[in-house]
């Protein structure tokens, strides 16, 4: 293998490390990120559930599947998204 070819190969090997690398710490940030999220939505989930079992017309069933990703990012129409709930929490901010 020439010079040339074997710098290409070691820049290559070096990129995919710092790529790999950069991927699971985004993906830590997300877990964590998400745990937090959980973490704050679960009463309000669980709050929004109640409620509508309350009601004798709701499906018990129903309720805890229409509520199970209540704070999560919606649809708003015309190709809007609604933000999702908690996204500003410092475990979802980007660290620098």
């Amino acid at each position: 293998m020439g010079k040339k070819m074997m710098n290409i190969a070691v820049r290559f090997f070096a990129l995919s490390i710092i790529t790999l690398s950069m991927t699971s710490q985004a993906a830590w940030r997300s877990d964590e990120c998400e745990a937090a999220r959980n973490k704050l939505l679960e009463p309000l989930r669980k709050a929004k559930i109640k409620e509508c079992q309350s009601d004798p017309k709701n499906d018990a069933a129903w309720c805890e599947r229409f509520y199970a990703d209540y704070g999560n990012a919606t649809s708003a129409g015309g190709g809007k998204m609604n933000r999702r709930m908690y996204d500003d929490i410092p475990e979802c901010k980007e660290k620098k």
